[in-house]
């Protein structure tokens, strides 16, 4: 395996029982956005999906579907970091990212007009762990006000069998956007309609932004999705940030 960096063969060396290594493409006669030689690996794990990392001399890419993240000297506030924790952090999001459910989110003007989308992870106990933070589209773009907002999610995972990403199908029905840190999730499930409040929070001992379930009294049901999402936004109203 010809590499540029040892750190390349490194991750590569801890992600065996996840993918194939065998199957995995490397490149390193890559360029900058210049056109100029960069000196780094490219390392394409899942072709499909565009998932992998990038070594440079200080930093690491991870790649995934159309977003990526850094690790690195110009993305952390530990000057005293070394690349041995640079790889550390690589190696913990791609063995993540092969692991748990991925959690996109998009918000639309109508359904053709984009405006900002973001990746999570799914964790067991229900938090959606931001992976890179939000993405921004069309901000020079004319938007119509009068077009309705619509968020829109997706959930994947990876699939070691066909050595792919594949969708996941869940219950549910709809996201909306209630506050700029609140969106309540309605689902569906054995004929009835429910809802889920999440909250927008930063854990600061990871530096992490992630969506947190906030746990209600009991369980309620609904025979519309109308219904639910009515009884969510009454209980959604003691939660927002302008009355804190």
């Amino acid at each position: 395996m010809q590499t540029n960096h040892e750190a390349t063969k490194l991750i590569l060396s801890q992600l065996t029982d996840l993918i194939d290594i065998g199957q995995v493409e490397i490149s390193t006669n890559n360029t900058d956005y210049l056109g100029l030689p960069s000196g780094s690996d490219y390392v394409l794990l899942e072709k499909q999906h565009h998932i992998g990392f990038e070594v440079f001399r200080d930093e690491i890419r991870v790649d995934f579907f159309d977003d990526h993240t850094h690790f690195g000297r110009n993305y952390d506030f530990d000057e005293n970091a070394s690349m041995e924790e640079y790889v550390s952090q690589a190696v913990a999001c791609l063995q993540r990212i092969f692991t748990q459910t991925l959690v996109k989110m998009e918000t639309f003007r109508g359904y053709k007009q984009i405006i900002k989308y973001e990746w999570f992870f799914l964790c067991p106990d229900g938090r959606k762990e931001s992976i890179a933070g939000v993405m921004y589209a069309h901000l020079f773009s004319f938007r119509n006000p009068f077009k309705k907002k619509i968020c829109l999610q997706s959930n994947w995972r990876y699939h070691k069998e066909s050595g792919t990403f594949v969708p996941i199908c869940d219950d549910t029905v709809s996201v909306h956007s209630y506050d700029w840190n609140i969106m309540i999730e309605i689902r569906f499930a054995n004929g009835s309609y429910s809802y889920c409040l999440q909250q927008y929070q930063f854990d600061e001992e990871t530096c992490a932004l992630y969506w947190k379930p906030i746990y209600t009294s009991g369980a309620s049901f609904y025979d519309t999705e109308k219904n639910a999402l009515c009884h969510a936004k009454e209980i959604a109203k003691q939660y927002r940030t302008d009355k804190i």
